[in-house]
């Protein structure tokens, strides 16, 4: 039995990150300076504040579900698009002719 399977089964959500090319990884660009970062995190919490009000969630990821259903409901374009996300996720994890539930390559 594949050891990726009890694992995956438990993982909500998996996105592919593209590779970096060796030119970017090894650029001696300078990044993001720290000063800049924090008032991009500075800017985030603040509109998170604005949209909780009263509410005691002060970050997006301690949201509750009912939060999460009155401050992030899908519109029908969004319905579409996460139906059509789950019908094809769906078609990628039926089974494989070897058996390994959700065809994952051991």
């Amino acid at each position: 039995m594949c050891s990726l399977v009890p694992l995956l089964d438990r993982i909500d959500m998996h996105i592919e990150v593209p590779a970096v090319p060796f030119q970017e990884l090894s650029a001696s660009a300078d990044g993001t300076s720290s000063v800049a970062m924090r008032e991009e995190v500075s800017k985030a919490r603040a509109v998170q504040r604005r949209r909780f009000g009263s509410d005691n969630a002060i970050l997006n990821s301690r949201m509750s579900t009912r939060q999460l259903r009155r401050h992030c409901a899908l519109d029908d374009e969004g319905k579409d698009l996460l139906k059509q996300a789950m019908a094809r996720q769906e078609r990628r994890q039926r089974p494989s002719p070897g058996g390994h539930g959700k065809g994952i390559p051991c």
